[in-house]
């Protein structure tokens, strides 16, 4: 057992601390990259991981959180980046982070569409592209799996707590 580097871990938390204060769009998506980013230091100094396979799928998770945006991100490139067919990928990832890739990928953009979502800056269309999709219909629909609402809803019952 390795002791953690304390000062590396107060760094973490007082970036995130200062993203919270400066209240910028996007800043709730950038302090849940910052959380991740503790979480993974943390896995790596205790140690969690079990082989080099799992460290690859950790490295892979990390790239997806950094990198969600790419409308080019694939399961496929992801698992190949990992240097494992898909079908491991996807049954190791699942393993690992208790569900698949794509519903994480798809988890991860759609945190990021309510950020802007609730900013009021950006069209649904503007939102779905930078999100990583293509299609907004696409989007649409998977932002009301995710949220089991429609976007629509979603900004109704939003700005009822907005001060």
């Amino acid at each position: 057992y390795k002791v953690p580097d304390v000062d590396k871990y107060k760094a973490l938390f007082t970036k995130a601390l200062s993203i919270k204060y400066e209240n910028e769009v996007g800043s709730t998506y950038r302090i849940t990259s910052v959380v991740y980013e503790i979480l993974s230091e943390l896995t790596r100094d205790v140690g969690f991981t079990a082989n080099l396979k799992d460290n690859r799928i950790l490295e892979s998770a990390e790239y997806m959180r950094q990198n969600f945006w790419d409308p080019e991100l694939s399961i496929e490139n992801l698992a190949m980046q990992a240097s494992v067919s898909p079908a491991y990928y996807r049954r190791e990832f699942n393993r690992v982070y208790g569900t698949s890739p794509k519903d994480y990928l798809d988890t991860l953009r759609i945190q990021y569409a309510k950020s802007l979502l609730e900013t009021g800056y950006f069209s649904q269309k503007e939102i779905s592209w930078r999100c990583g999709y293509t299609d907004v219909g696409y989007f649409r629909t998977v932002f009301k799996r995710k949220m089991e609402k429609s976007i629509r809803e979603y900004l109704a019952d939003s700005t009822r707590y907005t001060y």
